[in-house]
């Protein structure tokens, strides 16, 4: 009770009355009327990209799409309220949080300010305005929290083992949220490395159905959607050479703890480009942390401290296929990637004010009430700052300039204002990353409709289709102009183009 007070307190208007930009797509399962008809689209459609110009890796997200459409209508469409079960959620996985911490290692009060802290620090607390983000991060970092406290409540204590098959149940659900949960194996091994003294060999022997999960689950992904050359194919694409690869992961790694202590410049998503200066000084900072993490699996005395300055670097390993996504623009990676990085930093803040406790008391409360207001504020600017729509686009892209959705964002932003000259220009910012995007002409073509710059979209909207012809949307739009323009027979034509690609999938 006490966190989700101070979450509330943290995020007090995080209520805003507009849908984001990208609800409209997240939620679009929940016009289905049937319970049963929203159950099928989740696990059998949605989740998944589509097919385009360049399609992606299909993703598997049923449970917490399925969760956000029925929490959706629940609430009768209002994200106020979605917000509202956002600082529920977070407060709900601080809660395991603390639970887990204090199983593992009988430490209570760095158990406690790792989970007060875990809740307050922006770089999760911004996931509360991100209304379909929070729902399905929340919700995939419970369920793992609970695998770990499953698994090690039948090694432990010795429970029935049926307390394990829980664990492998809640693994096999978080995997179903999303597909990072893949690394929680490795999370496991760190932990018992660390913390169980006894009977170890038994403890990773009972880890191997983990990791047989983890298999069928890329298994199925692969062969099931007959993508299975899809990832191979993007590795032979990649066509960055694997020294700036890896000393790029060095400095996004870096940038991300700097942003944990800073509390600056803490978005919803980050791009970092490829290096291309100073790589004898990033390259020798990796070889030293790479030796410093060996130097942490080989020490003898282990424990809590051990444990977190591992989850540092192990929780980083989704972060390592970023580069893979959108080559063009660098590195990219998101906040809830890195969920169990972000843990081992607070566990150590905790480690380190339950060590000055002991020594100086009244000095200890004092640095955590500090760090406490301090966040708070931190999180209460953020929320003021996500509040406005395009002052939070702007602020994204300020931070986050190679990443090519931070343009659209901003453009959705000024097009919602009827700010379309903005709108546009914000939209070019996104073709400098990627001039073989369709989709990009296709949005400039709308705006220059909208502004009756109708030559002008033209020329754009058959650009567009020189890079993707199979686009409906395109023709539709194509239709448009030539009606406004009085060209009747073009239009019918555009139109009927439109209605051939609909009926055989195409988009």
């Amino acid at each position: 009770m006490a966190i989700f007070s101070l979450n509330v307190l943290a995020y007090h208007n995080a209520f805003h009355k507009d849908l984001r930009y990208d609800q409209p797509v997240v939620y679009k399962g929940s016009e289905i009327p049937n319970f049963l008809d929203r159950v099928k689209f989740a696990f059998f459609l949605d989740g998944k990209d589509g097919s385009g110009i360049e399609p992606k890796l299909s993703w598997f997200r049923p449970i917490p799409f399925l969760i956000s459409w029925e929490l959706y209508r629940l609430v009768d469409r209002q994200p106020a309220m979605i917000n509202f079960v956002n600082i529920l959620l977070l407060s709900i996985v601080g809660f395991i949080l603390f639970k887990l911490l204090l199983f593992l290692f009988d430490r209570p009060a760095v158990a406690l300010v790792a989970a007060v802290l875990f809740c307050l620090h922006p770089v999760n607390g911004i996931w509360i305005n991100y209304a379909p983000g929070g729902v399905h991060g929340f919700i995939m970092l419970g369920l793992m929290l609970a695998s770990i406290y499953s698994f090690f409540l039948y090694i432990k204590e010795r429970r029935r083992i049926g307390m394990y098959f829980i664990s492998l149940a809640l693994f096999g659900a978080a995997l179903l949220c999303h597909e990072i949960t893949v690394v929680l194996p490795i999370i496991i091994a760190l932990t018992i490395h660390c913390v169980i003294l006894k009977d170890r060999k038994r403890a990773y022997f009972l880890l191997i159905a983990f990791i047989g999960m983890s298999m069928v689950y890329f298994l199925e992904r692969s062969l099931i959607l007959n993508r299975g050359d899809l990832l191979a194919q993007r590795f032979i694409d990649f066509g960055i050479n694997p020294i700036v690869y890896a000393v790029t992961l060095v400095k996004v790694f870096a940038i991300y703890l700097g942003k944990l202590l800073s509390l600056q410049g803490i978005v919803l998503n980050w791009c970092e480009p490829f290096l291309t200066r100073n790589l004898v000084q990033w390259f020798f900072l990796g070889c030293g942390l790479l030796v410093f993490f060996i130097s942490l699996l080989l020490n003898r005395h282990r424990g809590i401290l051990i444990w977190a300055l591992g989850l540092l670097f192990v929780g980083f390993i989704p972060v390592c296929a970023g580069g893979f996504f959108e080559s063009k623009q660098g590195l990219l990676f998101e906040a809830h990637w890195l969920f169990f990085t972000s843990i081992g930093y607070f566990v150590i803040i905790g480690w380190v004010i339950e060590f000055l406790f002991f020594k100086w008391r009244h000095l200890a409360i004092g640095i955590f009430i500090g760090i406490v207001v301090l966040w708070l504020n931190a999180g209460w600017n953020y929320n003021n700052l996500y509040a406005d729509e395009i002052k939070y686009a702007l602020y994204f892209r300020e931070n986050a300039p190679a990443f090519q959705m931070t343009h659209m964002f901003l453009c959705e932003a000024y097009y919602k204002e009827k700010k379309y000259a903005q709108a546009q220009l914000a939209l070019s910012g996104a073709l400098k990353g990627n001039k073989s995007d369709f989709s990009l002409y296709y949005y400039l073509a709308f705006l220059d409709m909208r502004q009756g710059a109708y030559e002008q979209a033209e020329k754009n909207l058959q650009y567009s289709l020189k890079l993707y012809a199979e686009n409906p949307a395109s023709y539709e739009l194509l239709g448009q102009i030539y009606e406004k323009q009085g060209r009747r027979e073009k239009a019918s034509d555009a139109y009927s183009k439109a209605t051939q690609l609909t009926k055989h999938g195409g988009g």
